[in-house]
């Protein structure tokens, strides 16, 4: 039985199913990339996000701060006073997720909630120890990232970086 999906062919087989593409190329790459073992997008994008923020995770551990924790921060002092919900959009965040995450952060007294202009609303800000931790940080993300470039290479993290950039222009929602 064949059913065309994306550029694709599922052959169902008895017990098992196969994929076989109708693309020569990526049918190469699929043997070269043994290692993915998946051809989903989605499946190796969030295996290699696991790694990478472990990397990143490891290196900020001494300070008591996730690279979670350090981005939702870089994003405020980026934005200045913001909202949860502009704040969980710039960062490409689930609201609740983002409300989660700035919780941890309100207990390490890192940022705090504040009033904002419209009543209903409460804006995030640094506090002074939040500035601080950026500072402690930052030479510990560097340390993480050399990693990352030492290992994945300099041109193909550059590269990679410029990819992500791009994919996340077009699948952005406006």
């Amino acid at each position: 039985m064949y059913i065309h999906v994306y550029g694709l062919f599922i052959i169902m087989t008895i017990g098992r199913i196969e994929i076989k593409t109708m693309n020569p190329l990526i049918e190469e790459q699929q043997k070269k990339n043994i290692a993915a073992k998946s051809p989903c997008i989605c499946g190796n994008l969030r295996r290699a996000g696991r790694l990478v923020t472990k990397i990143y995770d490891t290196h900020l551990q001494p300070i008591g701060i996730k690279v979670t924790q350090y981005t939702l921060l870089l994003a405020v002092q980026r934005i200045g006073p913001v909202t949860i919900t502009k704040l969980a959009d710039e960062v490409i965040l689930e609201r609740t997720a983002c409300t989660r995450n700035l919780k941890v952060l309100e207990g390490k007294n890192l940022i705090r909630f504040q009033q904002g202009p419209d009543k209903r609303m409460k804006h995030i800000a640094l506090t002074a120890k939040g500035v601080d931790k950026i500072k402690e940080a930052s030479p510990l993300w560097g340390q993480a990232q050399n990693f990352i470039f030492r290992e994945v290479g300099e041109a193909q993290s550059l590269e990679l970086l410029d990819e992500l950039t791009r994919i996340i222009s077009l699948l952005r929602p406006e």
